[in-house]
């Protein structure tokens, strides 16, 4: 296992210590300017009185030392962070109790395994990077013409479905893959970002034009209703923009429930959206790491503020059916960022995908349950 410990002094810096710190800073630059810059570029018998060649060739060189030190120092940050990835793999690999999603399991509480005292996996600074992202899931090849990835075999396969949504669908890739293996199930996936099933208006993302996502759901559609799937999974994130005379939250269910009834008649399982965190959930999980659970855990309704409304929408389509695992994420108070020792979220609302992992057998469960009625 592997036991981590915080790079400072274990708590948060105050006044006393930063006003310690740039005194300390402002000492080390005095006396390096003093009695080791300015000796060396005034004194006569060192560069001051050298030819240009001469001193343009100490300068070559002392770059190359620099760069030869930057060189050894990026190299071995690489080294480092593949150690990292290689640690959260072998964790994750020997499914031990009470890791991640199953610490909330109430059929395991109450659930603590002294092996993983000390652990927390992924590392912050390798969060960003533990996802499935795979480009050939996401946006489109053409216009109209949606990008599509698929898990499980490509023939011999019980159920063929589809998982149509925005990024949040694509955090899901490593679960779809484990269920159609579990299932002998092929499942196509198309994910956008910020845009995903729906007849309202969403907010569209920062990388995504309005008109490109009208384009990428057209293209959905048209795929799922000549695909012959046997069942379709939809996921969503983004926020609604309300029509004159009804709240988000109606536009919400309203754009739900109109693109839900344009799908084949199959069942449709939603998977409710995970709880958002603070903004700052990286770099609070590196200052407090063991104590972050409690130290940078957002209150149940902060997290849960986003409305998701497939629950809504589903109670009026009778073959939807809902998937939810918020008990997975939050207790009765809060939602913590660290649960089972492992690390959520990648940013503000994206899951890592090691802690996506572990939500796989709650998931499968309630989707089998689903498209099994």
């Amino acid at each position: 296992m592997m036991s981590l410990r915080p790079y400072g002094p274990h708590r948060a810096l105050g006044t006393v210590d930063k006003l310690a710190i740039l005194r300390a800073t402002l000492l080390l630059a005095w006396l390096s300017t003093t009695f080791v810059e300015d000796p060396i570029r005034f004194r006569p018998r060192l560069l001051g009185q050298r030819r240009p060649l001469t001193v343009a060739a100490w300068s070559a060189a002392a770059m190359a030392v620099v760069i030869g030190f930057s060189a050894a120092e990026a190299n071995g940050l690489v080294v480092h962070e593949k150690q990292l990835a290689k640690v959260t793999r072998k964790v994750v690999s020997k499914k031990p109790s009470c890791l991640g999603a199953q610490a909330m399991d109430p059929a395991f509480a109450p659930c603590n395994n002294p092996a993983l005292a000390g652990l927390l996996v992924p590392d912050p600074a390798q969060a960003k990077a533990d996802q499935k992202y795979r480009p050939d899931c996401l946006g489109m090849r053409s216009p109209g013409v949606p990008r599509i990835c698929q898990v499980g075999p490509r023939e011999g396969y019980v159920k063929r479905i589809f998982a149509a949504g925005d990024s949040h669908n694509n955090v899901l890739l490593g679960v779809y893959s484990t269920m159609a293996e579990h299932n002998n199930w092929r499942i196509d996936v198309a994910s956008h970002n910020g845009c995903y099933l729906t007849t309202a208006r969403n907010v569209p993302s920062s990388d995504g034009s309005e008109s490109e996502c009208n384009s990428w759901r057209a293209g959905v559609m048209t795929l799922i209703r000549k695909g012959g799937y046997d069942a379709i999974i939809v996921t969503h994130a983004q926020p609604i923009i309300s029509g004159k005379g009804e709240t988000a939250e109606e536009a919400t269910v309203r754009g739900l429930t109109g693109a839900w009834r344009n799908l084949p008649e199959v069942p449709i399982v939603a998977i409710r959206d995970n709880p958002w965190t603070r903004p700052d959930v990286l770099s609070c999980v590196s200052l407090h790491l063991t104590t972050a659970a409690e130290a940078c855990a957002v209150t149940r309704s902060k997290g849960l503020a986003m409305f998701d409304g497939q629950a809504e929408a589903a109670s009026q389509v009778s073959r939807a059916h809902l998937v939810d695992v918020t008990s997975m994420y939050c207790t009765a108070r809060e939602c913590p960022p660290v649960i089972g020792h492992v690390l959520v979220y990648k940013d503000r609302t994206h899951l890592t995908a090691t802690f996506a992992a572990t939500l796989t057998p709650y998931i499968e469960r309630q989707v089998v349950a689903a498209i099994a009625r």
